[in-house]
């Protein structure tokens, strides 16, 4: 029985052996998995035949899709017709940070601007300097005036031979009320001499008549600053006192004049003067005023004798006065 299992035993180990090398002699070769792409591919055409599932004894190549040739129109676009053409060849310019400025930098801007506001200060003093100028010339003025003067009487015949001009002085006040920009009013009052003289050789007779003045006179002016000005008007004088001096052979002698008022004689002094005035002259504002010189002549009118009877050949003796002034004015609001 032991002998009859053991041979079952080997038969059925033989059978194993033989059918695992059987087997292993026919086993099929693995077909590679065909791996899916990630991007899905379209069908070209419907007709394309499914794979079978089924593999082959024998691979068979698969064959790429055919590709078939279409003829594709290229696509054009209208652009609107404008006047900004898009020029992309151009390289747009990019946009740099400011540097922070150095100090130097800083430095010489804050001088700069030191510089400017220092220069308009400067202007604007002088500006205003200039404005208060124009308007203290356009003001109410009050100052003094000195005059250097020729002096002498109108004669005819032998009493105008050996005449000489006599060189006497004036001082007074002045006062200018202003009208608008261009007329203003000038008033006088003057302490002035006049007179008229001989000589011959180094003889001499002189006479020095002393008045009080008031002229009255129209200023036209034009200027701001500096101006160039002109006045006519009148004047009205009192005759205050006279001195006669004299020189002969070097003999001087002097005496004060008296007056004679008694026309019964036939002769009187007529104390009493009036002519015309004409001044032409420049100006400038100075300080808180107006500096000034002008030329003067005095045409007399009034005669400084009086006679009770004239005869026919007489010439009245009327003052002639040519003279050079300089003032100065305070103007006042």
């Amino acid at each position: 029985m032991r002998k009859v299992l053991r041979l079952v035993t080997i038969y059925w180990i033989l059978n194993m052996l033989l059918g695992f090398s059987v087997g292993f002699g026919q086993q099929k070769k693995p077909v590679a998995p065909v791996r899916k792409s990630a991007v899905p591919v379209k069908k070209v055409t419907p007709s394309t035949k499914k794979t079978s599932t089924k593999t082959p004894n024998k691979t068979t190549p698969i064959k790429p899709p055919v590709k078939v040739a279409t003829q594709t129109k290229p696509l054009t676009i209208e652009k609107p017709e404008s006047k900004v053409s898009l020029d992309t060849t151009k390289v747009l310019p990019t946009k740099q940070e400011p540097t922070p400025p150095s100090v130097e930098q800083k430095q010489k801007t804050f001088e700069e601007v030191l510089k400017q506001e220092r220069e308009e200060a400067i202007s604007r003093k002088q500006s205003l300097e200039n404005d208060k100028r124009i308007k203290n010339s356009n003001r109410f003025g009050i100052g003094i005036q000195a005059s250097g003067i020729s002096a002498t009487l109108t004669t005819t015949g032998i009493a105008s031979e050996n005449k000489k001009p006599l060189l006497v002085w004036q001082i007074g006040l002045r006062a200018e009320i202003p009208i608008n920009s261009v007329m203003s009013i000038q008033t006088e009052l003057n302490y002035a001499n006049r007179g008229i003289g001989y000589a011959i050789e180094q003889d001499y007779d002189r006479i020095n008549f002393t008045y009080v003045d008031l002229p009255i006179l129209l200023k036209f002016s034009r200027g701001n600053v500096f101006k160039i000005f002109g006045s006519v008007g009148g004047y009205g004088g009192y005759w205050l006192k006279a001195k006669l001096t004299s020189q002969i052979d070097d003999n001087k002698t002097s005496r004060k004049y008296d007056f004679d008022s008694d026309i019964n004689d036939g002769y009187a002094d007529n104390r009493f003067d009036y002519g015309a005035i004409g001044n032409i002259g420049i100006s400038a504002n100075l300080f808180r005023g107006t500096f000034f010189v002008e030329g003067r002549y005095i045409y007399g009118l009034s005669d400084v004798s009086k006679l009770k009877s004239k005869p026919d050949d007489y010439n009245s003796l009327n003052h002639r006065v040519l003279g050079v002034n300089v003032g100065y004015l305070f103007s006042f609001d």
